[in-house]
């Protein structure tokens, strides 16, 4: 077998840029591009060290990552022989470990999941990567008018071979929403609840989730504004599943 056939797999993907991160740049210039790359970095290696202990234990890797300037890649590829349930699941986590902190460190992303088959080549030079999922969690990712992780076609029909997902509307981890998307009509869609992974504010009003928008020295312009009323309408959905800080 050739060494590209050994890096052929079927995985999930995320993929998550930066709002607002244009406006970053015109305002706080290298330092600010600067500022959001380490905390992006921070962020990424605490979700990470959560997963790693697993990790170690089961010895298998449930989430990678490659970040170029707003933009975050993660990755999770699956071996025939892994127990592809366990690892989606945790790759979940760290994916909205991603969304949650991110947010309240003032860096809200807009993301999506996808899935199927890759190219995952990792050398001395760098990583390469190549496949369907990643062009399709880009697209959905770019068509989101609010801070979070949509779930695409491809990823919503593998959770659901998975038994992570099915058809309620609400359960652990997930709600189906009416997604605002720039220029069109919402749509329903699963979306990452990520509130109900990870610890929180206890409560979230228009002016918290604004701050949040504004952190990084980002203008509230009427783009802004509406994001920001978008994410805090899903912020209130998510609400009765969100974990409480203890």
């Amino acid at each position: 077998m050739s060494e590209s056939s050994n890096n052929r797999k079927r995985g999930i993907i995320g993929f998550f840029d930066v709002l607002g991160y244009k406006q970053i740049q015109i305002n706080n210039q290298i330092c600010g591009a600067i500022s959001v790359v380490e905390e992006i970095r921070n962020v990424i290696e605490k979700c990470q060290s959560v997963v790693g202990r697993l990790s170690e234990i089961s010895e298998k890797v449930f989430g990678e990552h490659v970040v170029f300037s707003d933009s975050i890649l993660t990755f999770a590829p699956f071996d025939k022989d892994e127990n592809e349930n366990a690892q989606a699941e945790m790759f979940l986590s760290f994916c909205a470990g991603i969304v949650d902190d991110l947010f309240w460190a003032g860096l809200p992303v807009r993301g999506a999941l996808a899935y199927g088959d890759l190219y995952v080549e990792k050398t001395k030079s760098g990583i390469y990567l190549a496949g369907a999922p990643i062009v399709e969690s880009h697209e959905a990712a770019n068509e989101l008018d609010l801070s979070g992780c949509v779930v695409a076609e491809s990823a919503e029909k593998f959770l659901a071979m998975q038994q992570i997902l099915d058809d309620s509307d609400r359960q652990i981890g997930f709600i189906k929403y009416h997604v605002p998307i720039k220029n069109k009509d919402p749509k329903k869609m699963f979306m990452l609840n990520h509130r109900a992974f990870h610890k929180h504010e206890p409560e979230v009003t228009n002016e918290i989730i604004l701050s949040r928008f504004a952190a990084f020295n980002k203008p509230i312009n009427d783009d802004a504004r509406r994001k920001s009323a978008n994410t805090l309408e899903f912020f209130e959905a998510c609400k009765p599943d969100a974990c409480q800080p203890s």
